[in-house]
C-alpha cells in the first residue's frame, strides 16, 4: 500500500511548462488516492486541457524508496526525498509539461 503524507499540499500548485507556442500555465486540480498509487490531475485552465500523472511505488528488490511517476508514455523515477519536498516534486511534474 502506498501512503504519502501531506500529499494535499500539492493541490492547487501552479506548474509552468514550455511548448511549441511558448510558456504554458498548468494547475494541479485533483489528487485521487488509490490502494497502490496516486493519480494526479493537471489542468491548463486557458485551453481546458488535462493530463493525468500516476505515481507508483516501484517494487525493486535492492532499491528502497524508489517511486515511478507516469504521464502518458513518459516515465520518471524518483527517490523518497523528492516526494518529501513539494517544490521538488512540483518541478518533477513540470518536466512532463
Amino acid at each position: 500500500m502506498l501512503k504519502i503524507e501531506n500529499y494535499k499540499k500539492l493541490l492547487g500548485k501552479e506548474l509552468f511548462g514550455s511548448g511549441v507556442s511558448g510558456s504554458t500555465y498548468w494547475k494541479v486540480t485533483s489528487i485521487m488516492e488509490h490502494l497502490h498509487s496516486y493519480v494526479i490531475f493537471i489542468e491548463q485552465p486557458d485551453m481546458g486541457w488535462e493530463r493525468k500523472a500516476t505515481l507508483y511505488k516501484e517494487l525493486a528488490p535492492k532499491q528502497n524508496n524508489r517511486y515511478k511517476i507516469e504521464c502518458g508514455t513518459d516515465v520518471l523515477y524518483l527517490d523518497k526525498d523528492s516526494l518529501k519536498n513539494v517544490d521538488i516534486f512540483r518541478s518533477n511534474l513540470e518536466s512532463f509539461l
